[in-house]
C-alpha cells in the first residue's frame, strides 16, 4: 500500500524560476523541514487561488536516495514555503 509523508518547505525558489522548472525542464531546489535540501523537477503548477501566488505543485525528488520519488503539494512563491507530500 502506498503511504505518503509530508514534509514543511522552509524555503524555496522564486515565481520565475517555478515557472521556467515546468516549461524549460529545469530543476529547482527546495529546503524541506527535516530532509534538507533536495532537487526536483516539476511535472505540473496549477494555480491554489486567484492570487497567481499560490500553487498546487506536482513533480520528482530526482535526488531521494535510490529512486525518484513523486510528490505532490502546495507552495506560496511570495512567502516560498508550502509543504510536500512524498509517496512511497
Amino acid at each position: 500500500m502506498a503511504t505518503e509523508r509530508e514534509f514543511q518547505i522552509l524555503d524555496g525558489p522564486p515565481k520565475f524560476d517555478l515557472m521556467a522548472a515546468l516549461f524549460d525542464e529545469k530543476k529547482v531546489r527546495f529546503n524541506l523541514e527535516y530532509a534538507g535540501l533536495v532537487t526536483v523537477q516539476i511535472n505540473r503548477v496549477e494555480a491554489e487561488d486567484g492570487s497567481r501566488d499560490s500553487w498546487n505543485i506536482n513533480g520528482y525528488i530526482v535526488d531521494y536516495p535510490g529512486e525518484w520519488k513523486l510528490f505532490s503539494g502546495y507552495y506560496t512563491s511570495k512567502r516560498r514555503k508550502g509543504h510536500i507530500n512524498i509517496k512511497s
